[in-house]
């Protein structure tokens, strides 16, 4: 029922607001991805310290696994209806991190993005990769923290 709602009320005039990009494999592998040159412990610490910088909760950091998970983290909150229907979709975005050592002594760092609306993750063209607030520019800027603690 929730996930009717929310589809009806996209339907009402929010497609501007959700349609972009599809995330995928390729666009992950090739730019939410960082090989470091730095011990593996360094690495992991100065990821756990970038990303409660840009705002998010880390609520599992496990070492021996390589996986970083960060809370839910709102970004907007937009009213969608009509006269007489209305309803608030929140968006939000976590992180799934992954780090593991790859040949010459370097650490990989994946972050892969999730969205959520209204806590349920949405799929398909719903991504802004370029421009200032695009996942590209997230990413840069995530990694360039992370090794400003290196």
């Amino acid at each position: 029922m929730k996930t009717a709602l929310i589809v009806a009320a996209l339907s009402l005039g929010a497609c501007a607001h959700v349609s972009g990009d599809v995330m995928d494999e390729r666009e992950i592998a090739a730019n939410g991805e960082r090989d470091f040159k730095a011990p593996y412990n360094k690495v992991f610490g100065a990821v756990v310290e970038a990303l409660k910088a840009e705002g998010y909760d880390v609520v599992v950091a496990n070492r021996e696994k390589g996986v970083i998970r960060t809370n839910r983290r709102d970004v907007r909150t937009v009213a969608h209806g009509s006269r007489y229907v209305a309803m608030a979709i929140t968006y939000s975005r976590q992180y799934v991190v992954n780090i593991g050592a790859v040949a010459d002594n370097a650490v990989r760092v994946r972050a892969t993005p999730h969205i959520f609306a209204n806590n349920e993750e949405m799929g398909g063209s719903v991504w802004v990769l370029e421009g200032p607030h695009g996942e590209r520019a997230l990413w840069d800027r995530l990694f360039a923290t992370a090794k400003e603690s290196l």
